[in-house]
């Protein structure tokens, strides 16, 4: 090929090589080595990217394992010059593979995940402490809700409204932050980043020079690393986590100016990357036996919702004149058992702020997924290759 040069004494380096794109893929802007695989497809056609090597500019072959040995797998290093068997294409192409591409990289990989940590707690790239990030807060055309939203690090620290819509007025026309609301999928991505931080240490070490270590504890430490870049990601994707929103999540007393009691919900989440507000005006059920809680937490219409889901028919009592109001079904639908109560939701206006640090920090864990996949895939092929030619 007119673009492959071959080094002597040692393995090809391969300057340019033309490989499919993942459509989308946030690597579509990032700076990789020559010769990264970035579709798992092209992993059988490492070969095929650099010319039959002449004698002198084959690699080194490598002793292969010891009958005793064979149970522990093929290994990252097999020792020294043997000359019982040549070593085989496939084997030779997963040591220049980890040498050349992955273990160059993984330096860069570490890097970046400490920016991703660093923007996650300090609103920075490195440990110096960034600037809060001041984020607008509109419902758009509607003037539902107006105002500004000041997230530092894992909490939101300032938060000012201005209430337009008429029933949330009712209860009341501003809203002021008192004391910081923690932001939990903030502090969670952190903490997987960590973890992730942690298992690259251990890759790292596995891929070093020298290294006997199989290839499937390789993949196994490049899967636990895509594990944990993946849940950091999670976390900035939605909230899976129940207790962080309505009803399970209960709007401290004191924490908003004025204090309005039950009768307003207010939860801040991370979703898609943007800093989300939702506010509900609620007012609470009287009527028995709808406002009735049992020992476990229940509230009357939750034990009929359950009957309901069983497939069973609940007798329901709905009796009295206070209950003529409003019809049974009415109850079953909208009754929400919320810190100790039994509400309704009146009103909710949901607005949505796309906080840019965390943007930027999902794109750099996307990227580095990206690229872990791949080698992750990569390596799964050619150790196949190399098991099929034994």
């Amino acid at each position: 090929m007119s673009d492959t040069k071959v080094r002597p004494n040692g393995p090809p380096n391969t300057e340019k090589t033309d490989l499919p794109k993942k459509a989308g893929s946030p690597l579509d802007n990032e700076s990789l080595p020559p010769g990264t695989l970035k579709n798992p497809s092209d992993a059988s056609n490492v070969s095929e990217s650099r010319p039959d090597a002449s004698e002198s500019d084959k690699l080194p072959e490598q002793t292969p394992l010891q009958p005793q040995d064979t149970s522990r797998g093929a290994s990252l290093e097999c020792g020294s010059l043997s000359s019982k068997r040549p070593m085989l294409s496939c084997d030779r192409e997963l040591h220049w593979y980890v040498a050349q591409i992955v273990r160059p990289q993984l330096a860069h990989l570490r890097d970046t995940l400490e920016v991703c940590g660093n923007l996650l707690r300090h609103n920075s790239p490195d440990s110096t402490h960034g600037p809060p990030i001041t984020l607008p807060i509109s419902a758009g055309a509607s003037g539902a809700l107006s105002g500004v939203l000041t997230r530092d690090g894992p909490s939101v620290t300032k938060l000012e409204i201005q209430v337009g819509d008429k029933r949330l007025a009712r209860v009341a026309k501003t809203l002021r932050l008192v004391q910081p609301l923690p932001l939990a999928q903030v502090a969670a991505a952190a903490a997987s980043v960590d973890d992730a931080l942690a298992e690259l240490a251990q890759a790292r070490a596995l891929f070093a020079p020298g290294s006997r270590a199989p290839h499937a504890q390789l993949v196994s430490q490049l899967r636990a690393l895509f594990a944990a870049i993946g849940a950091a990601k999670v976390s900035l994707q939605l909230p899976t986590d129940p207790a962080l929103v309505f009803p399970q999540h209960v709007t401290q007393p004191g924490s908003f100016a004025p204090n309005c009691g039950s009768r307003l919900a207010a939860d801040v989440y991370v979703s898609q990357a943007e800093v989300c507000l939702d506010i509900k005006a609620l007012s609470q059920v009287t009527e028995k036996p709808w406002c009735e809680i049992d020992a476990k937490g229940k509230s009357y219409a939750d034990r009929v919702r359950d009957e309901m889901s069983a497939g069973r028919t609940p007798e329901i009592e709905h009796t009295g004149w206070r209950l003529t109001r409003r019809p049974a079904e009415d109850y079953v639908a909208r009754c929400v058992t919320y810190g100790g109560h039994v509400v309704m939701v009146d009103r909710k206006v949901e607005v949505s702020s796309a906080d840019p640090v965390l943007v930027s920090t999902f794109t750099k864990l996307d990227s580095v997924e990206y690229v872990v996949g791949a080698f992750m895939a990569n390596i799964e092929t050619l150790t196949r290759g190399e098991e099929s030619e034994k």
